[in-house]
């Protein structure tokens, strides 16, 4: 449980430090930490959202993988919680 946990952190940092590389958003709050305790997917979401017709495809994949990563991690607290 411990190694998936690990794995989808990385997997998360990978997808914050790609978007810290853009420069069309502000990120100076983006971290591991923020990413993991607040509604972080809604916050890149909007301030993606005035500039989504220019950023590259990559960028907006590495978006959606963001908050599909984040709901992995809740699931998985949801089922540690439970077993």
């Amino acid at each position: 449980m411990v190694a998936i946990y690990d794995s989808i952190t990385d997997l998360l940092d990978v997808c914050i430090k790609h978007l810290k590389r853009s420069n069309k958003i502000d990120t100076s709050d983006f971290s591991l930490e923020e990413c993991l305790f607040r509604s972080f997917d809604e916050i890149v979401r909007r301030q993606l959202d005035s500039v989504w017709h220019t950023i590259t495809p990559q960028t907006k994949q590495v978006s959606s993988m963001l908050d599909l990563h984040i709901q992995i991690l809740i699931q998985l607290k949801m089922y540690h919680i439970h077993t």
